[in-house]
């Protein structure tokens, strides 16, 4: 069974324009034969058939997940790169270990392109062995990939002998127990990373959602080498956003270097080069004067419940004389906060990602007396950053029960709530976040992106839809609220790339999910 050089030009601009990937001449045989066994896996009787099966707008067929797999076949190995293992062993970790002597904010690594899980579980390793008090620090590993076969088998955690064949012996004896031909790796490490599909060239990050937000170290080596050099800026953009301040980010030897990433500095990693995003300097934000927008309802007080299901009664606000329409009026932005140092202080600190200082400055306010409603929002908002989601939570139910109405609270919660994997109760809170302020851009936005997750396609679809079409006429330099660090000319573009890679259905079924 052989393709003609329509189809493959075809399947060739499929990748690319899907994962970013760029089928080079020298590789059209091997995409031959991906068609041949895709055939042949899915009981096709031709090249043709094959091919409505995997070109199917914007969905991810499990046609067109066998086909990822078959051309994305990666060969990796734990401890590859000697120069950037020793940079990270010799320069990064210390560099951690002094920076976080408290060690409130959790330690965010990604491996972006992960294949089997090698580079992750070797990160894994080093931090076990070097991290002094290890139990102390909190540490979230992520390892995404496009490719569902390599992801299925990190998981797993089982490998040859030639995956380990640069691991020092002492990592191998402790870390590895020999099964049946195979190296099954400490499940202890397996419950340390969290594995995912992402696709690099059409998914959003960073991201709540996808955990991709507020890293401190992205390695994504040897993966530009197969893309399409018009994707790499953008994700190289992404892969900036998505770093925490003082953050870095690794690619590999034979990766296409751009000399220039927006907010990030370059600095050499042994006889290569690595990327740092440094702080913003910026000068603090023009905060206006006040409005009265704070309202009080008893019926509001349900808005707060977090065991209700029952929507709450809507307030009614006269927007004009002799009218009697119920109405919420927009804020988009968020209400003006009121004008003074602390406030400038706090969303300083809250805009440059400051975390921990925003919650032991307003400890220190509070200690001396000096409180104030909103700042119990700052409070949980700085905690779930930090991981600390218990305190979040407890936080932002104070700052529910002082302004019930307020619906970046509701928003807050319902990234709690995430976090800590109760995804209904996070549906309910971005519904009541809407409920009060229906043209709420960034509550439209995440709901979409979560009923996405649980399989509500059709209600994922609407949601996004009705975000873009809040979104569009606002000023992109606008900030999306006062203590974000986001405009919304970059959330209507992310509103943007999350509807362009939507699994479109015409069915109304809301229960079906690929």
């Amino acid at each position: 069974m052989q393709c003609n050089d329509r189809q493959l030009a075809r399947l060739q601009r499929l990748l690319c324009e899907h994962a970013g990937l760029l089928i080079q001449p020298h590789q059209l045989p091997n995409l031959c034969d991906a068609v041949r066994c895709g055939c042949e896996t899915f009981q096709l009787p031709d090249v043709e058939s094959y091919l409505q099966r995997v070109v199917q707008g914007d969905r991810d067929t499990p046609e067109l997940a066998d086909l990822l797999a078959r051309v994305t076949i990666g060969e990796s190995y734990f401890f590859r790169d000697d120069e950037q293992m020793r940079f990270l062993q010799d320069e990064w970790l210390p560099e951690i270990i002094e920076q976080r002597p408290d060690r409130h904010r959790p330690l965010r690594i990604w491996s972006a392109g992960t294949s089997a899980g090698q580079e992750i579980y070797t990160l894994a390793m080093l931090l076990q062995e070097q991290l002094p008090d290890r139990s102390s620090w909190q540490i979230e590993l992520l390892g995404t990939d496009i490719n569902r076969v390599a992801l299925a088998q990190a998981v797993e955690g089982r490998y040859s002998n030639w995956s380990l064949r640069n691991i020092p012996e002492h990592y191998r004896r402790h870390y590895f127990r020999y099964d049946k031909g195979l190296y099954q790796i400490d499940p202890r490490l397996q419950q340390q990373v969290r594995f995912s599909y992402l696709n690099l060239a059409k998914d959003h990050f960073p991201s709540h959602f996808n955990h991709t937000g507020s890293i401190d170290l992205i390695l994504c080596r040897n993966v530009f080498i197969y893309f399409d050099p018009r994707q790499i800026s953008g994700v190289l953009t992404r892969f900036a956003d998505s770093l925490a301040t003082g953050g870095y980010l690794l690619l590999g030897a034979a990766d296409p270097i751009a000399k220039e990433i927006v907010d990030l500095s370059i600095r050499p990693c042994g006889s290569g080069f690595c990327f740092q995003r440094l702080p913003a300097v910026t000068p603090p934000p023009q905060i206006a004067a006040p409005t009265n927008r704070r309202l009080r309802s008893t019926a509001a007080e349900s808005v707060t419940s977090t065991t209700t299901t029952v929507a709450p009664s809507r307030p009614t606000i006269a927007t004009s004389r002799g009218s009697n329409r119920t109405q919420l009026a927009p804020l988009r932005g968020g209400y003006t906060p009121p004008s003074h140092h602390r406030y400038r202080d706090l969303i300083r600190l809250l805009r440059s990602e400051q975390w921990l200082q925003v919650v032991k400055r307003i400890d220190s306010y509070r200690n001396s007396g000096h409180d104030h409603t909103d700042f119990a929002q700052f409070r949980a908002h700085a905690l779930t950053h930090l991981g600390r989601l218990s305190e979040a939570a407890t936080e932002i139910e104070q700052a529910l029960r002082r302004q019930p109405l307020d619906q970046y609270n509701h928003l807050i919660r319902a990234r709690v709530l995430l976090q800590l994997n109760q995804q209904e109760r996070a549906v309910e809170a971005l519904r009541q976040a809407i409920y009060l302020e229906p043209t709420s851009v960034e509550a439209h936005y995440q709901l979409g992106q979560l009923l996405l997750q649980q399989g509500d396609r059709v209600g994922s679809l609407q949601s996004l839809n009705e975000a873009l079409r809040l979104a569009e006429p606002i000023d992109p330099t606008q900030w999306v609220h006062h203590v974000s660090s986001l405009r919304f000319g970059r959330l209507t573009q992310m509103v943007r790339e999350a509807l362009a890679r939507h699994p479109r259905t015409a069915t109304t079924d809301r229960s079906r999910f690929l």
